[in-house]
Protein backbone atom coordinates (compact mmCIF):
# COMPACT_ATOMS: atom_id res chain seq x y z
CA UNK A 1 0.00 0.00 0.00
CA UNK A 2 1.30 3.48 -0.89
CA UNK A 3 2.46 5.51 2.10
CA UNK A 4 0.27 8.42 0.99
CA UNK A 5 2.59 11.15 2.29
CA UNK A 6 4.53 13.94 0.64
CA UNK A 7 8.29 14.29 0.97
CA UNK A 8 7.74 17.11 3.48
CA UNK A 9 5.49 14.85 5.56
CA UNK A 10 8.04 12.02 5.51
CA UNK A 11 10.73 14.42 6.71
CA UNK A 12 8.64 15.63 9.63
CA UNK A 13 7.64 12.06 10.42
CA UNK A 14 11.32 11.43 11.12
CA UNK A 15 11.73 14.60 13.15
CA UNK A 16 8.58 13.93 15.14
CA UNK A 17 9.87 10.47 16.06
CA UNK A 18 12.91 12.12 17.63
CA UNK A 19 10.84 14.99 19.07
CA UNK A 20 13.07 17.60 17.41
CA UNK A 21 10.60 19.87 15.70
CA UNK A 22 11.99 23.01 17.35
CA UNK A 23 13.05 25.92 15.18
CA UNK A 24 16.33 25.79 17.08
CA UNK A 25 17.32 22.48 15.51
CA UNK A 26 20.57 23.21 13.66
CA UNK A 27 20.48 21.13 10.50
CA UNK A 28 19.60 21.47 6.86
CA UNK A 29 16.32 19.82 5.85
CA UNK A 30 17.89 19.08 2.46
CA UNK A 31 20.21 16.67 4.22
CA UNK A 32 17.24 14.73 5.59
CA UNK A 33 15.75 14.59 2.09
CA UNK A 34 19.01 13.04 0.86
CA UNK A 35 18.77 10.43 3.63
CA UNK A 36 15.27 9.55 2.40
CA UNK A 37 16.28 9.36 -1.28
CA UNK A 38 19.35 7.21 -0.61
CA UNK A 39 17.59 4.78 1.74
CA UNK A 40 14.72 4.42 -0.74
CA UNK A 41 17.18 3.18 -3.37
CA UNK A 42 18.88 0.85 -0.89
CA UNK A 43 15.76 -0.77 0.53
CA UNK A 44 13.95 -0.90 -2.81
CA UNK A 45 16.79 -2.82 -4.44
CA UNK A 46 17.33 -5.06 -1.42
CA UNK A 47 13.63 -5.91 -1.34
CA UNK A 48 12.78 -6.40 -5.00
CA UNK A 49 16.00 -8.07 -6.10
CA UNK A 50 14.87 -10.93 -3.86
CA UNK A 51 11.33 -11.06 -5.25
CA UNK A 52 9.81 -12.04 -8.58
CA UNK A 53 6.50 -10.27 -8.04
CA UNK A 54 5.36 -7.25 -10.05
CA UNK A 55 6.66 -3.90 -8.80
CA UNK A 56 3.75 -2.08 -7.09
CA UNK A 57 2.34 0.85 -9.00
CA UNK A 58 3.08 3.18 -6.08
CA UNK A 59 6.72 3.47 -7.15
CA UNK A 60 6.16 4.56 -10.75
CA UNK A 61 6.16 8.13 -12.04
CA UNK A 62 5.28 9.64 -15.42
CA UNK A 63 7.16 11.98 -17.68
CA UNK A 64 3.98 12.70 -19.54
CA UNK A 65 5.15 14.89 -22.41
CA UNK A 66 8.85 14.29 -23.08
CA UNK A 67 10.12 16.30 -26.11
CA UNK A 68 11.98 14.35 -28.82
CA UNK A 69 14.37 15.29 -31.63
CA UNK A 70 16.21 13.74 -34.59
CA UNK A 71 19.87 12.87 -33.95
CA UNK A 72 22.56 10.97 -35.77
CA UNK A 73 22.26 7.25 -35.10
CA UNK A 74 25.95 7.00 -34.21
CA UNK A 75 25.00 8.15 -30.70
CA UNK A 76 23.49 4.78 -29.89
CA UNK A 77 24.07 2.45 -32.86
CA UNK A 78 26.89 1.18 -35.01
CA UNK A 79 25.21 2.55 -38.14
CA UNK A 80 26.12 6.02 -39.37
CA UNK A 81 24.71 8.41 -41.94
CA UNK A 82 21.17 7.85 -40.70
CA UNK A 83 18.97 9.16 -37.92
CA UNK A 84 17.05 8.06 -34.88
CA UNK A 85 14.74 9.94 -32.51
CA UNK A 86 16.10 10.86 -29.08
CA UNK A 87 14.78 12.72 -26.06
CA UNK A 88 15.90 16.34 -26.08
CA UNK A 89 16.99 16.09 -22.45
CA UNK A 90 18.41 13.32 -20.34
CA UNK A 91 15.73 11.67 -18.22
CA UNK A 92 16.14 11.09 -14.47
CA UNK A 93 18.25 8.05 -13.61
CA UNK A 94 16.03 4.97 -13.65
CA UNK A 95 16.07 2.43 -10.85
CA UNK A 96 17.55 -0.90 -11.89
CA UNK A 97 17.35 -4.42 -10.54
CA UNK A 98 19.31 -7.51 -11.50
CA UNK A 99 17.27 -7.92 -14.69
CA UNK A 100 17.48 -4.30 -15.88
CA UNK A 101 15.93 -0.87 -15.55
CA UNK A 102 12.38 -0.51 -14.28
CA UNK A 103 10.58 1.03 -17.24
CA UNK A 104 6.92 0.11 -17.34
CA UNK A 105 5.96 1.91 -20.52
CA UNK A 106 7.27 4.19 -23.27
CA UNK A 107 4.58 5.31 -25.69
CA UNK A 108 3.15 8.16 -27.71
CA UNK A 109 1.36 10.73 -25.55
CA UNK A 110 -2.02 9.46 -24.32
CA UNK A 111 -3.12 6.62 -22.07
CA UNK A 112 -4.79 4.83 -24.98
CA UNK A 113 -1.60 4.82 -27.08
CA UNK A 114 0.11 1.53 -27.85
CA UNK A 115 3.50 1.17 -26.16
CA UNK A 116 6.72 0.97 -28.11
CA UNK A 117 8.70 -2.27 -27.84
CA UNK A 118 11.33 -1.92 -25.11
CA UNK A 119 14.73 -3.30 -26.10
CA UNK A 120 18.29 -3.29 -24.76
CA UNK A 121 21.33 -2.17 -26.68
CA UNK A 122 22.26 -5.81 -27.22
CA UNK A 123 19.02 -6.45 -29.11
CA UNK A 124 19.37 -3.31 -31.17
CA UNK A 125 21.17 -4.83 -34.21
CA UNK A 126 18.45 -7.45 -34.63
CA UNK A 127 15.32 -5.37 -34.12
CA UNK A 128 13.30 -4.88 -37.29
CA UNK A 129 14.80 -7.82 -39.14
CA UNK A 130 11.68 -9.94 -38.70
CA UNK A 131 8.60 -9.60 -40.85
CA UNK A 132 6.66 -9.13 -37.62
CA UNK A 133 8.53 -6.02 -36.46
CA UNK A 134 10.06 -4.53 -39.59
CA UNK A 135 7.61 -1.61 -39.43
CA UNK A 136 7.62 -1.30 -35.64
CA UNK A 137 9.31 1.26 -33.40
CA UNK A 138 11.57 0.21 -30.55
CA UNK A 139 12.41 2.26 -27.44
CA UNK A 140 15.88 2.16 -25.92
CA UNK A 141 17.15 3.68 -22.65
CA UNK A 142 20.82 4.49 -23.14
CA UNK A 143 23.16 7.00 -21.47
CA UNK A 144 20.14 8.48 -19.67
CA UNK A 145 18.39 9.32 -22.95
CA UNK A 146 15.36 7.67 -24.51
CA UNK A 147 15.87 6.61 -28.15
CA UNK A 148 13.22 5.51 -30.65
CA UNK A 149 14.46 3.35 -33.49
CA UNK A 150 12.81 1.86 -36.57
CA UNK A 151 13.96 0.28 -39.81
CA UNK A 152 11.47 2.57 -41.51
CA UNK A 153 12.27 6.19 -40.58
CA UNK A 154 9.10 7.43 -42.25
CA UNK A 155 7.58 7.52 -38.75
CA UNK A 156 10.22 9.83 -37.24
CA UNK A 157 8.82 13.24 -38.28
CA UNK A 158 5.54 12.36 -36.54
CA UNK A 159 7.20 11.83 -33.15
CA UNK A 160 7.43 15.11 -31.25
CA UNK A 161 6.65 14.03 -27.68
CA UNK A 162 6.33 10.75 -25.82
CA UNK A 163 5.35 9.44 -22.38
CA UNK A 164 7.78 7.57 -20.13
CA UNK A 165 6.58 5.67 -17.05
CA UNK A 166 9.37 4.35 -14.83
CA UNK A 167 10.76 4.07 -11.31
CA UNK A 168 13.28 6.89 -10.85
CA UNK A 169 16.14 6.75 -8.38
CA UNK A 170 15.42 10.30 -7.24
CA UNK A 171 11.70 11.07 -7.60
CA UNK A 172 12.36 14.80 -7.21
CA UNK A 173 14.07 14.94 -10.61
CA UNK A 174 10.74 14.36 -12.35
CA UNK A 175 9.83 17.86 -11.21
CA UNK A 176 12.18 19.31 -13.86
CA UNK A 177 9.86 18.01 -16.60
CA UNK A 178 6.48 19.35 -17.66
CA UNK A 179 3.18 17.75 -18.59
CA UNK A 180 1.50 18.70 -21.85
CA UNK A 181 -0.42 21.29 -19.76
CA UNK A 182 2.89 22.87 -18.69
CA UNK A 183 2.61 21.62 -15.12
CA UNK A 184 5.54 19.95 -13.27
CA UNK A 185 5.45 16.16 -13.47
CA UNK A 186 6.12 16.09 -9.72
CA UNK A 187 6.13 18.59 -6.85
CA UNK A 188 6.98 18.39 -3.17
CA UNK A 189 3.25 18.42 -2.45
CA UNK A 190 2.64 15.25 -4.46
CA UNK A 191 2.54 11.83 -2.83
CA UNK A 192 6.05 10.43 -2.56
CA UNK A 193 6.39 7.21 -4.61
CA UNK A 194 6.91 4.62 -1.91
CA UNK A 195 5.06 1.84 -0.09
CA UNK A 196 4.23 2.07 3.59
CA UNK A 197 6.18 -1.07 4.50
CA UNK A 198 9.33 0.22 2.77
CA UNK A 199 9.01 3.56 4.55
CA UNK A 200 8.92 1.86 7.94
CA UNK A 201 12.14 -0.03 7.13
CA UNK A 202 13.76 3.14 5.80
CA UNK A 203 12.75 5.18 8.82
CA UNK A 204 14.24 2.66 11.23
CA UNK A 205 17.45 2.61 9.20
CA UNK A 206 17.73 6.41 8.97
CA UNK A 207 17.12 6.89 12.69
CA UNK A 208 19.67 4.23 13.59
CA UNK A 209 22.41 5.39 11.21
CA UNK A 210 22.18 8.74 9.44
CA UNK A 211 20.60 10.71 12.29
CA UNK A 212 22.92 9.19 14.86
CA UNK A 213 26.01 10.15 12.86
CA UNK A 214 25.05 13.47 11.29
CA UNK A 215 22.56 15.47 13.31
CA UNK A 216 23.11 17.44 16.52
CA UNK A 217 20.86 20.05 18.11
CA UNK A 218 22.37 23.31 19.43
CA UNK A 219 21.31 24.53 22.86
CA UNK A 220 20.56 28.28 23.18
CA UNK A 221 21.59 28.75 26.80
CA UNK A 222 25.29 29.21 26.05
CA UNK A 223 27.22 32.00 24.27
CA UNK A 224 27.76 31.45 20.55
CA UNK A 225 31.44 30.68 21.03
CA UNK A 226 30.67 28.09 23.74
CA UNK A 227 27.67 26.42 22.16
CA UNK A 228 26.92 22.89 23.38
CA UNK A 229 25.28 20.19 21.33
CA UNK A 230 22.91 17.47 22.33
CA UNK A 231 24.26 14.05 21.39
CA UNK A 232 21.63 11.83 19.75
CA UNK A 233 23.64 8.67 20.44
CA UNK A 234 21.38 6.25 22.35
CA UNK A 235 22.26 5.38 25.97
CA UNK A 236 25.11 2.93 26.00
CA UNK A 237 26.57 4.33 22.78
CA UNK A 238 30.14 5.53 22.47
CA UNK A 239 30.99 9.09 21.57
CA UNK A 240 34.39 9.98 20.25
CA UNK A 241 36.18 12.72 22.11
Amino acid sequence: MAVGKTLNELRFDLLNTLNILSDDADFDYRLIDEFIINKRVKHFQNTFNKMTSVIPDAYYQNLACLPMMLVDSSECCTNTDCYVVRSVDKVPAIMSLSDGELIQRISPVGLESKSYTLITQFRLPYFGNSRYNKNSIAALYYNNYIYLISKDPIYYPQIEKITVRAVFRDPREAGAFLTCDDQPCWTAEDTFPIEERLWEWMKTDILATDFRLKITIPMDNEPDNMQNTTDLTPDGGTKKG
